[in-house]
């Protein structure tokens, strides 16, 4: 009964506002409801909210543009990727130094060995030489200036000291041979501040 007298109550309403008359109505079968677009109070009221909420709104926004605050998507978008890139900096350069200085430490170690390689492979010369009657012979002449008999010894003064054996024959320490510089290294040593 209320399904009927609902579907009464929207054929009248359709009739009132499109001047039909009820007999077209009857013989046009069901129709849907159709009302006139006027709005209830609980409609007027949400519409009258909405709007007060604009208004907020466009007043803030005039706020913002006539104080030149208004950004564009590109410019807020390039500020966001800035501080980014920022942040991941402040992040990483604790992770980037201890990389840089272990690279720099290697280095160093590397060059070292090598230093430690070549005295080695000098010691070893020295002692392939004085395994030799030859070898033991020349090293007593230049050292304590021993002749054979029938041979006259000799000094010769003015000449430059050969210094270049003796440093290869003291020993490398650690910390003494410097790390070899690369083209990066001026840049990074300033960036991390290693000395």
């Amino acid at each position: 009964m209320k399904r009927s007298r609902f579907k009464n109550k929207a054929s009248k309403e359709f009739s009132k506002q499109f001047r039909e008359t009820s007999s077209s109505v009857a013989e046009s079968g069901p129709r849907a409801a159709l009302y006139k677009a006027e709005m209830g109070r609980q409609h007027k009221r949400m519409t009258q909210m909405q709007q007060s909420a604009y208004s907020k709104n466009s007043s803030q926004k005039n706020i913002f543009a006539s104080s030149g605050l208004r950004r564009s998507p590109k410019l807020i978008a390039s500020l966001m990727v800035v501080g980014c890139l920022l942040l991941s900096g402040i992040f990483l350069y604790p992770v980037a130094k201890q990389y840089y200085l272990t690279v720099r430490h290697y280095d160093q170690l590397e060059a070292e060995f090598i230093a430690v390689q070549n005295h080695n492979q000098t010691i070893k010369d020295q002692v392939d030489a004085l395994s030799t009657d030859e070898g033991i012979e020349d090293l007593a002449r230049k050292e304590f200036g021993w002749v054979k008999e029938g041979e006259q010894g000799g000094t010769v003064s003015g000449l430059e000291n050969d210094t270049s054996q003796m440093s290869n024959t003291q020993n490398t320490s650690a910390g003494k041979v410097e790390a070899p510089q690369a083209w990066y290294t001026a840049f990074f040593d300033v960036i991390f501040g290693v000395k």
